[in-house]
């Protein structure tokens, strides 16, 4: 620093120390009112903003072409998609309307609830909408199982269906036995669960429709919009908690065969800010715990680790202030703020504890020890202040608004630790350290400490050639550093919403992966949806016009057949109720017609009949053991696993024959809301072809859509759009960062070589940072961006302080090879030990992003410590060397 500016700033602050300590009880007592006040005031107003959309500057292109999405069809925004998995189809059907239905008479909570699947325009005119050629498939299916569906309508009972299939055994034609095939083998798998008392139920609409058990027909979606408290901190919470507890009031679950699940942007988002809140919470408690140790062990006094912790605490509480009156809200980055300045807050206490205790044991009195310090450490507090500053600010001017926020809140918060560091703590220390004991550095510690010190002043050279050497590697492995543009990879991936959403995705379930089109004119529209389906990236494409069915003419002549085919309904069953030995008769004859086909050994389906005769046979006997009441019981299970579906489905079937030709003007609003905007606005969604997990295929789908659609929107736009935004605003930081820094050096250092020798070695430190990030299999993504700017910010502390005191060692005419055991080098360490505990606690958080950001500050700052301890003295002491000769 320029020698009048150093001597200015070394007078101010011996005067300032002084004038601290001549009113160091009022100057506590002021420091503690504010702090009250501070603590109350962020309490009672500082909020949350838990729209990750307002991660990103609103003037951005892509967000305006996403703000006139979210305006055309709002009720795609703050969703709650509630994942209904069945047994059978019918049972997830029937739960998905049950459930519907109980949320529809709460519209305080929700302001809409939609069936995608299970709606009643869908399901009346479901065979229209099936392919030709699956219709016609269907329409024989039923020609075959015609005799077994009008016997059970009229005695839907076990007495009913096992007498069908005691006809169809007895029958020796090979097509029916085939037809039955399927049937036997769900009869015996019924009737094996039976006996082990495991839950089963039969689909008939599987057997209807000729699908195995394993089809992805057995789930359904409740799409549910509700009223979002946006003041409160978790604003789906009461239509979250409302849900759940309908879902357990309606026993939706395993044990009747059912798996119900919340995912979509509210529940995710619900969870998302939990894990956040919860980490962040958790990480600044045990920050602040492991700090407090390690305070213990490093300042060898309990009276300077209280006098630290006040300033510590004091500054928190000013910084949450400032944010709350500056910004006022927290955002799903900004809330980490308060385990950072934990971590970088007390570094300023440390550097003056340090002197103060070494200028106490060379002597100095404790009345002159808090100005001296003061001097000697004060210059480079603030200039660290002010470059570390730098590393935070530098997102300010960016299009990164999450950042950009947190940039504003720690950049200043600096300041306020710097102000609260050379204020409070001076009166602190003139209060409680007149008389009072103050040791070395522990001996131990101290002792190897030394030893360590010694070894590595020993070996400069191989140092320098090291660092050389690791440096010249990572640039290697640095072009191998990649960005993660998916969002969904920041949070717990063990949170339900999280393994939904991912399963719904790999499965195409879900519009999160498709680009919508926004077309105001019908024709337009029509031209556009048939342009974007010829794209060799696209899947396909839906629009209101895809639900008026095709080919309706040819397809309502073959359902009027199955109408013939199937004849009159007749559900209500016109048989008299059967009693317990004639429904065991029905069985036992089944089973004997079963022994006599077996015998003939004609049978194609001879595995299936066999292992149906034996598993009745196992039946019988156990039937035979038990008293009345059990094998009513048995009975009534073996019938409900059979045969509760069957009534519903043959209803279903009847209703969906009564289907009729449909027009655009038969779609309901419910529906047609979904694609056409109130004021005119038509939506397309275009599904990709490729996985565009892989951001190379992202692209493409992306760029080919907007070669024909360029105001494409949607989650593939917006995933691609915001993460490019991230890596430029990252770009620009690390460049701003980098540039100001040495500005600032180059001005307050006045030597081009002092400025090189602090930079080095940081510059060092973040290229094996990113080497090691390699390695260690950590990408960039949009929460741990913010470390290397911020790691340029900090690292260049260290190596002013280092610098600084190496500088004052010489025109002292001190030893320039102890200053490895000075008290700046152990207050380097203290300090980094300290930051990385603070850092490191947040590694640990279940929400992805905060655990990247605290595993790469972690490391940066490892390394930032290692080069500035061990590459920047081989360096100081090489130039030194040159110097002399």
């Amino acid at each position: 620093m320029h020698k009048s500016l150093s001597d200015a700033l070394r007078t101010g602050l011996w005067w300032w120390a002084g004038f601290t300590c001549r009113y160091a009880g009022r100057v506590l007592l002021m420091a503690a009112i504010l702090s009250g006040a501070s603590l109350y005031y962020t309490s009672t107003h500082l909020g949350f903003d838990t729209n990750s959309n307002d991660m990103l500057s609103s003037d951005l292109p892509f967000r305006k072409a996403y703000q006139v999405f979210e305006q055309a069809f709002p009720q795609y925004l703050n969703n709650i998609l509630i994942v209904i998995d069945g047994d059978t189809p019918e049972t997830a059907r029937a739960a998905a309307k049950r459930l519907a239905g109980v949320l529809k008479q709460q519209p305080e909570l929700f302001e809409s609830v939609y069936l995608p699947r299970a709606n009643a325009f869908l399901e009346q005119h479901a065979l229209l909408y099936l392919k030709q050629d699956k219709l016609e498939n269907l329409s024989e299916a039923i020609a075959r199982i015609q005799p077994l569906l009008g016997t059970l309508g009229s005695d839907p009972s076990l007495r009913g269906l096992f007498s069908v299939l005691k006809r169809a055994v007895n029958e020796h034609e090979h097509d029916i036995q085939a037809d039955i095939t399927p049937v036997l083998q769900r009869i015996r798998t019924a009737i094996e669960k039976n006996m082990q008392h495991q839950r089963y139920q039969l689909s008939w609409e599987d057997m209807v429709q000729g699908n195995d058990e394993s089809s992805a027909n057995r789930q359904q979606f409740v799409l549910v919009y509700p009223h979002m408290n946006f003041g409160a901190l978790l604003a789906a919470k009461p239509a979250i908690q409302s849900i759940r507890a309908t879902i357990n009031a309606l026993h939706l679950d395993a044990e009747h065969g059912l798996k119900v699940r919340l995912t979509g942007s509210a529940p995710l988002a619900y969870d998302e800010l939990i894990s956040v809140s919860k980490g962040a919470k958790a990480a600044a408690i045990l920050a602040l715990i492991m700090v407090s140790l390690l305070l213990t062990l490093g300042l060898g006094s309990l009276r300077l680790v209280a006098i630290s912790l006040i300033c510590l605490i004091a500054g928190l509480a000013f910084s949450a202030a400032f944010a709350t009156l500056a910004i006022g809200h927290l955002n799903l980055i900004s809330v980490a703020f308060a385990v950072l300045y934990i971590g970088l807050g007390v570094d300023y206490a440390i550097h003056l504890c340090l002197r103060y205790r070494e200028l106490i044991n060379q002597g100095t009195t404790p009345a002159l020890a808090p100005g001296q310090a003061m001097q000697d450490v004060g210059g480079s507090l603030v200039l660290c202040a002010l470059t570390t500053a730098v590393g935070f600010y530098c997102f300010v001017p960016t299009d990164y608004t999450g950042i950009s926020e947190l940039g504003i809140i720690s950049g200043t918060s600096m300041f306020i630790s710097l102000i609260v560091s050379l204020t409070l703590l001076p009166a602190l220390l003139c209060l409680w350290m007149k008389g009072a004991p103050i040791s070395a550095a522990p001996g131990r510690v101290a002792q190897g400490f030394t030893r360590l010190c010694q070894y590595f002043s020993r070996q400069k050279n191989s140092i320098r050639a090291g660092a050389l050497l690791l440096g010249f590697a990572s640039l290697f492995l640095l072009p191998q550093m990649h960005f993660d543009y998916d969002p969904i990879n920041l949070r717990d991936p063990h949170s339900e919403s999280v393994t939904t959403y991912k399963e719904l995705i790999a499965r195409h379930s879900i519009s999160p992966s498709s680009i919508m089109l926004l077309v105001r004119d019908r024709e337009k529209a029509h031209e556009l949806e048939k342009r974007i389906k010829k794209l060799s990236s696209v899947d396909k494409t839906i629009s209101i016009f895809d639900f008026i069915p095709r080919q309706q003419a040819d397809k309502l002549a073959i359902i009027d057949d199955m109408a013939l085919i199937l004849g009159p309904e007749n559900i209500a069953g016109t048989e008299t109720p059967p009693t317990l030995q004639q429904q065991f008769a029905a069985i036992q004859a089944l089973d004997e017609a079963l022994v006599q086909s077996l015998r003939r050994k004609s049978i194609a389906a001879d595995n299936s009949f066999r292992a149906l005769h034996v598993a009745l046979r196992t039946f019988i006997d156990k039937f035979k053991q038990q008293n009345t009441l059990e094998q009513k019981d048995t009975l009534n299970q073996l019938q409900n696993s059979l045969l509760s579906t069957f009534s519903a489905t043959l209803s279903s079937l009847y209703a969906a024959l009564q289907t009729r030709a449909v027009n655009e003007s038969d779609i309901p609003d419910s529906l047609r809301r979904r694609w056409l905007s109130a004021d005119g606005i038509w939506r397309i969604e275009v599904t990709p072809k490729p996985d565009i997990r892989n951001i190379n295929n992202l692209r493409r789908f992306v760029a080919d859509v907007r070669s024909i659609a360029p105001d494409a929107t949607g989650g593939p736009v917006f995933t691609l759009e915001a993460g490019d935004v991230v890596i430029h605003a990252f770009t620009q930081a690390s460049m701003m960062a980098l540039t100001l820094i040495l500005l600032l050096l180059l001005i307050l250092l006045r030597s081009f070589k002092d400025a090189a020798l602090v930079l080095f070695p940081l510059l060092l430190a973040a290229a094996l940072t990113g080497a090691a990030a390699v390695l260690l299999g950590i990408p960039l993504n949009f929460a741990n961006v913010i470390a290397l700017p911020l790691l340029l910010g900090i690292g260049v502390d260290n190596g002013i302080h280092m610098v600084q005191r190496y500088r004052q060692m010489q025109s002292r005419g001190e030893n320039i090879h102890q200053l490895l055991a000075s008290s700046t080098s152990q207050a380097i360490v203290l300090s980094a030990l300290t930051t990385i505990l603070a850092f490191g606690n947040l590694a640990f958080s279940a929400h992805q992003g905060t655990a990247s950001m605290g595993q790469l500050l972690t490391l940066g700052i490892l390394f930032t410590m290692l080069c500035t301890l061990l590459v920047l003295p081989a360096f100081l002491n090489h130039t030194a060397n040159m110097e002399k000769s």
